[in-house]
Order: C-alpha cells, then structure tokens, then sequence
C-alpha cells in the first residue's frame, strides 16, 4: 500500500499561487492575501518584498493600500508553481 505523503511547499510559493489565482479577477491587495491565507501582514509583506527583489511582482502603494501586480517573469513561475501544486 502506498502512503500519500502531504508535501509542503516554501511560502513564497503558496503567496506567488495566490496573487496568480487572485489576479485574474481584480487588483490584489496584500491585506487580501493576509486574509485569505491567514498569514499576518508582515509576514506576507517580508514575502511581498522577496518576490519584488526577485522581479516577480510589481507593487504600487495607493493610500494605505498596496496594489500588486504580476510580471511577465512572475506570470511564467506563478503558472508553473500552479501545476506542480495541484498535480504533485
């Protein structure tokens, strides 16, 4: 009998997931993504900020919030981070 095993990925990844999943439909907002992952904010910012310097994302501050959006290198890496996920 062959176990499944959970596997866990680093948390970038799940962050880059979720801005691809959530890009689609509206403007993300990293107060969002706190939300929906339960993750506290600045954790996902120091996040936010890794994957900036990575150039995977751009973000735009308007007001207090912070806008983020994908770049063509993050569309690429978001896509493929989305089918090791769900088929791993």
């Amino acid at each position: 009998m062959i176990k499944k095993t959970k596997i866990f990925y680093p948390q970038w990844m799940i962050v880059l997931d979720n801005i691809l999943k959530n890009d689609k439909h509206e403007n993300v907002y990293v107060y969002g993504i706190c939300k929906q992952l339960k993750i506290t904010y600045s954790h996902i910012y120091s996040i936010i900020v890794l994957l900036e310097e990575k150039e995977y994302i751009n973000t735009e501050k308007q007001g207090r919030k912070v806008i983020i959006t994908l770049t063509k290198i993050g569309k690429e890496k978001g896509i493929l981070i989305n089918k090791l996920m769900n088929n791993p």
